[in-house]
């Protein structure tokens, strides 16, 4: 499988969701949009991104990129449970679905196995 992208700006969340795929999948853990826009523009080959939802990040912006590339990106978004209309926003824009916080293992798991049906 290629990389899957975690980015948010969140530490702790960035960590775990990095922690849960790490055992299984190459992860590029970014804290920054426009690091998190550097990877698309490399092209280097990611087929998911977990991508932060929230009032802080030009999330729109970020889907539409990582649309553009020519080989398929699994999009989620990462919303907070007190701001789901983020993550609702993101699915509008073009993200395949969406996760709240506090994070759940075998959902993140059962995503990047979809993205990766061989794992």
């Amino acid at each position: 499988m290629s990389s899957i992208l975690v980015f948010h700006t969140n530490e702790s969340t960035r960590d775990a969701l990095r922690d849960i795929l790490a055992n299984r999948y190459n992860v590029i853990a970014v804290h920054d949009a426009r690091q998190c826009l550097d990877v698309f523009e490399q092209k280097a080959p990611v087929a998911l991104a977990f991508l932060e939802a929230s009032s802080e990040v030009e999330t729109e912006t970020l889907i539409a990129k990582a649309l553009e590339k020519k080989n398929p990106v699994i999009v989620v978004a990462v919303a907070s449970a007190e701001n789901e209309n983020f993550g609702v926003n993101a699915v509008r824009c073009g993200a395949e679905g969406y996760i709240l916080t506090p994070l759940r293992k075998d959902e993140i798991l059962a995503i990047a196995r979809k993205a990766d049906p061989d794992s």
